[in-house]
């Protein structure tokens, strides 16, 4: 599992510091808290739909409902911050020693992408953080759009090794796959596919209104699920 710590951008030039980077300090320098990587929990896919579906039942989650209001029931907070254009810096999440987390967003992505990206952070947490939070009291699981590996008590940072780099992409694959099941849960997206007595076009459309995703999204949960 890896740590991180903050970055410079090279060995020896100035520090430039990402708002992740600044978050990740502060929470450091304050707590002495360690931010870990994801761990992936290496279940197959019907394991990643059926915990989606426990959460959602658990948590009282309904299509199309706004997740930021789940996520301020468990402890979190969801927060656009002044920053152009969707990055692998600007989208991420802190999860705290406790549970509390932060899932930071740019303020000038789509509705649409925002919901996606909250839906695949609250992946991490329900995933991922278990696994890292176990480590001990002062573990926190941080998880971005990149994996920077950095040298734990240095400003340097490294390139992952191999077993890392896999280890970073199927945590990813199973925090996007959970976020497609909370949104689009299986039994209420084939019911509204087969609603739909029309062409493929008009049920991925038809899908993407009734779950307020991408059409994109849309078609690939279709695809995932066999229907095309």
């Amino acid at each position: 599992m890896t740590s991180l710590n903050v970055e410079r951008s090279a060995v020896g030039a100035p520090l430039m510091l990402t708002e992740l980077e600044r978050a990740i300090m502060r929470n450091q320098e304050k707590d002495g808290v360690t931010y870990h990587s994801p761990r992936a929990c290496r279940v197959p896919d019907d394991e990643i739909e059926r915990r989606a579906g426990k959460f959602a039942d658990e948590m009282g989650i309904v299509p199309g409902q706004p997740l930021e209001e789940i996520a301020a029931k468990l402890g979190g907070r969801v927060n656009f911050h002044g920053f152009k254009g969707a990055s692998e810096d600007l989208e991420w999440i802190l999860v705290h020693p406790g549970g509390a987390f932060d899932i930071n967003l740019p303020e000038d992505t789509s509705a649409l992408r925002d919901r996606y990206t909250v839906a695949h952070e609250l992946g991490h947490l329900y995933l991922h953080f278990p696994l890292v939070e176990s480590d001990g009291p002062k573990s926190g699981l941080v998880a971005a759009r990149k994996l920077i590996i950095h040298d734990r008590g240095t400003m340097a940072s490294r390139q992952p090794n191999q077993e890392q780099i896999e280890n970073w992409e199927r945590a990813e694959e199973e925090a996007d796959r959970f976020a497609r099941a909370l949104l689009m849960r299986s039994d209420d997206f084939s019911d509204v596919w087969n609603s739909t007595n029309r062409d493929q076009r008009s049920k991925v459309l038809a899908c993407a209104y009734f779950f307020e995703v991408s059409q994109n999204l849309a078609r690939w949960r279709a695809k995932e699920m066999g229907l095309v």
